[in-house]
């Protein structure tokens, strides 16, 4: 038995890309649907877009990727959508038998994943409003009965905000001050004033090495004695010299190696749900940028090496990436990045602190470069008055020290790790960045996305926004026929909100 109340995650992203410990897989009782077959050893075996899956399928063994899956038969369900959620519902039961109490890497509870079922091959499209109302609840409730973390996960912009609108998350794990936090930070978020710095902590659960067992391990490969348990700084930074030294042309292949992810972990998912425009991190490992390109499309830049460019989003690598030909590593590199190399990178984050307000998660504001560009925009703060806060820093324990650089311009939320112990203070805080994403994406723009669009029409209806509806599809006939500027952009703010051009008029 467990202390913790199953929770019901909503992300938008790629299902297939998601570390978690079980997945439920839709099908019609033989075929599924054929981009399934990434997650699977076995290939498919004819162009269609649905196959068979056979019953002796394996799931590819990556790291973190799942251990087990479910099959559920959305399609004989015949459109009763009664019938579709109970189906749901027991796939998950079952689901949640198969993983039993083997959660992954710093997980209090199993997290199992799914994807809004029966709008695909289900036949269920045009019902897409029906489908969120009923299922959204019953998810919470298998969550709870289950004692297990549910994630749900979807591509697609409209269905993301319909399945927003159906809840709004709670949990014993948040106190009332973090809540008040969490949509502080979400309405941030929703303005488009928040920028986030993701630290080595949110790649831990895909059970990635922290600095001292990556360099560790380089030391392994290269037959050279170990650094002892807390090393600082100087310390780390000369044994990755020496084991570079050693390891010569093996270094870079050893490197990426150690860091080759094909999943990223829900911390990122939820970052990457927030759709900041501007991003940093310092992680070698592509996680992150594996989770924004399914939020970000085509448009995210990662600098470097490619350039952001106007209005694009941008995610900074700050110490490169693995299987790059620059990363910085060793104390040779941090001194030249530092001086040279990287001089623009943090003038980057000096200028996010000081344009923005910077979210800080998983990384602990004890590298040396990190307080080194924070040393002048520390006196530029002090000069300028000091009132507002520049940054937000999640720790699983409190990061506030008084000594250090930029201390008081910053908000510090902590998740109790000293009490609570490490994993369920991990998991209070993507609790916390679930309520955060929720409440940006009932704030922005895109929150009524699916508002016109007429396969959401039930769910429209019982949240009483029907008159909204026709108001805005009569003011989209008015101006069907009108040519110019100003009609073309109502029709994109009608677009926002989901109108179609066949629609309506």
């Amino acid at each position: 038995m467990t202390d913790h109340q199953g929770h019901l995650f909503i992300v938008q992203g790629d299902l297939t890309k998601l570390s978690c410990d079980g997945i439920l897989v839709p099908y019609d009782g033989v075929n599924v649907s054929r981009w399934w077959f990434d997650m699977f050893e076995q290939e498919p075996k004819t162009d269609g877009p649905y196959e068979p899956l056979p019953s002796t399928a394996t799931l590819r063994q990556s790291r973190k990727g799942p251990i087990a899956h479910e099959l559920v038969d959305t399609v004989s369900v015949g459109g009763d959508i009664d019938r579709l959620v109970a189906a749901v519902q027991d796939g998950l039961a079952a689901l949640a038998h198969k993983v039993g109490d083997r959660a992954g890497a710093g997980r209090v509870l199993p997290l199992l994943a799914l994807p809004m079922p029966g709008t695909g091959h289900g036949g269920l499209d045009h019902r897409r409003g029906e489908v969120v109302r009923a299922l959204v609840p019953r998810l919470v409730q298998s969550a709870r009965e289950l004692s297990v973390d549910l994630v749900l996960v979807d591509r697609d912009r409209q269905d993301f905000a319909a399945l927003q609108s159906a809840r709004e998350p709670a949990s014993p794990d948040l106190s009332a001050e973090l809540v008040r936090e969490a949509d502080r930070l979400g309405q941030l978020a929703a303005g488009g004033h928040l920028s986030i710095f993701v630290g080595a902590g949110v790649s831990a659960p895909l059970g990635l090495p922290t600095w001292e067992m990556f360099v560790n391990a380089l030391l392994d490969e290269a037959g050279l004695r170990h650094i002892p348990a807390d090393a600082d700084e100087p310390t780390l930074l000369h044994a990755a010299t020496r084991a570079k030294g050693a390891l010569g042309e093996r270094y870079g292949h050893v490197v990426s190696d150690l860091l080759e992810v094909r999943h990223h972990a829900l911390g990122h998912a939820l970052v990457a749900s927030l759709r900041a425009r501007q991003n940093v991190t310092t992680n070698l490992d592509r996680a992150l940028e594996l989770a924004m390109h399914t939020t970000h499309g085509d448009a995210l830049k990662v600098l470097t090496p490619e350039w952001a460019g106007e209005g694009a989003p941008w995610l900074l690598k700050l110490h490169g990436t693995a299987g790059d030909s620059e990363i910085v590593l060793t104390e040779d590199e941090y001194k030249s990045h530092r001086e040279e190399n990287g001089k623009p990178l943090y003038a980057l984050v000096q200028g996010l602190l000081m344009t923005s307000h910077l979210l800080f998660v998983g990384f602990s504001l004890t590298d040396s470069n990190y307080l080194d560009l924070a040393d002048p925009v520390a006196k530029l703060y002090a000069r300028s008055g000091g009132r507002d806060k520049v940054a937000t820093a999640l720790g699983l324990k409190s990061l506030a020290n008084q000594e250090r650089v930029l201390d008081e311009a910053f908000a510090h939320v902590s998740f109790g790790e000293e009490d609570r112990g490490r994993e369920a203070a991990g998991r209070t805080l993507e609790i916390f960045l679930d309520r955060v994403v929720w409440r940006a994406s009932r704030l922005r723009e895109e929150a009524h996305a699916y508002l016109m669009d007429d396969r959401y029409e039930d769910l429209v209806r019982e949240q009483e926004q029907w008159p909204l509806k026709k108001a805005l599809k009569d003011l989209q006939t008015a101006v069907a026929g009108i040519r110019g500027p100003g009609a073309d952009r109502v029709r994109e703010q009608l677009r926002e909100f989901g109108a179609r051009e066949t629609s309506g008029g």
